[in-house]
């Protein structure tokens, strides 16, 4: 029952770094425990050296960092305002490996976590819950930069999420790395850019998702829209492996979508735009289960045509220009051939200028 406010880095932190694989923490408690503010954005690239701010990770909870991790129980716990992600597990890869045995997470809530972090920073994970494995129970998430509940899970049949919800971050839910077997229930309220993207309905899991004010598109199912969703620049190359390795199909029948019910044929077509499946992944949607909408969708007369319809004019599309495009927080650059740069640093906008330049407006050079 401990409470931490402006910590210079991690508020709780378990850490085996330094140490050869095979460490373990065992029949971890944090209860009735608060971050308030952890992080303060000078930790540098190479710990200490480099630029001050390059690479500052720090979480309200980073529980490990490093280390293997037996019997974790989080409960009633909060975080608000983290540098990076409120409640964090770091995960496994090469000579890095974590193995994750009986991890719960339990009435716990990250607010506005990841809205400070630099856009200069390598680590971008923003996000209010990281975590790969392990129940995760009553948790709710605000406001987060990045993901309410960033999930990265590989283990099959080790992911339960139950009664779950996110408010008003830029993605309710990111469900990475085929999470076979993963057992999902979850709401997402007025998410910025998607309310759910990524992998559910595969090795027997389920996804029961209740929408509440989506954007639209509001789910993604697939492959991420960006393989920099989660992690750090350097981390990039392995996840692109990842993506190429696991490639996805996805079974719609173990999906259930839950919103508000269709009265007109407008608010349909506007349903049947909410849910997209990313190009190389693959998932029959017209399985999903859409609790909330009927299916006497109203009838919708046909046009009228005039006996002798005008013939509009020819007009020829104009040349493609370049262009700059906000797209999920970021600035790039639109070649005319459509090619898509990111700017030098990233391009990531500050959380409160990115209000003011919403997910796909573009400028163009007007030239008097």
């Amino acid at each position: 029952r401990c409470t931490g406010k402006r910590s210079y880095h991690h508020t709780f932190n378990l850490n085996l770094e330094g140490a050869q694989e095979g460490g373990e923490f065992r029949d971890v408690l944090f209860e009735d425990c608060k971050a308030l503010s952890p992080g303060s954005g000078f930790e540098p690239q190479n710990r200490s050296k480099g630029p001050a701010g390059t690479r500052d990770w720090s979480c309200g909870f980073d529980i490990p960092d490093a280390g293997d991790i037996t019997r974790l129980t989080v409960r009633d716990s909060f975080v608000d305002d983290a540098w990076q992600d409120g409640f964090h597990l770091d995960g496994s890869w090469s000579g890095h490996r974590q193995n994750q045995t009986d991890v719960l997470f339990e009435r716990c809530t990250a607010t506005r976590c990841g809205r400070r972090t630099s856009p200069a920073s390598v680590e971008k994970f923003r996000s209010g819950f990281y975590v790969q494995t392990g129940r995760l129970v009553n948790c709710h998430s605000a406001d987060c930069a990045n993901a309410g509940f960033g999930l990265i899970n590989e283990k099959a049949n080790s992911l339960e999420v139950v009664n779950c919800s996110d408010e008003g971050s830029a993605y309710g839910m990111i469900l990475n790395y085929a999470a076979p077997g993963a057992r999902i229930q979850f709401t997402s309220k007025g998410a910025k850019v998607r309310a759910f993207v990524g992998q559910a309905g595969s090795g027997g899991g389920s996804l029961d998702l209740t929408l509440v004010d989506p954007p639209s598109p509001a789910v993604t199912f697939g492959r991420a829209l960006r393989i920099d969703y989660l992690g750090c620049s350097n981390h990039a190359a392995q996840q692109r492996d990842k993506y190429d390795r696991l490639g996805y199909t996805l079974d719609g029948a173990k999906v259930t979508i839950r919103e508000k019910r269709v009265e007109t044929a407008e608010e349909y077509a506007a349903w049947k735009k909410a849910v997209e499946v990313w190009k190389t992944s693959s998932m029959d949607t017209g399985k999903i289960v859409a609790c909330g909408l009927p299916f006497d969708i109203p009838d919708e007369k046909p046009p009228v045509i005039p006996d002798t319809p005008e013939v509009p004019p020819i007009v020829l599309p104009p040349e493609p220009q370049p262009h700059l495009l906000s797209e999920d927080g970021c600035i790039k650059t639109v070649l005319p051939d459509g090619t898509k740069l990111m700017l030098v640093g990233g391009g990531f906008m500050d959380t409160d200028a990115a209000g003011h330049f919403p997910h796909g407006s573009i400028w163009r050079r007007v030239v008097e």
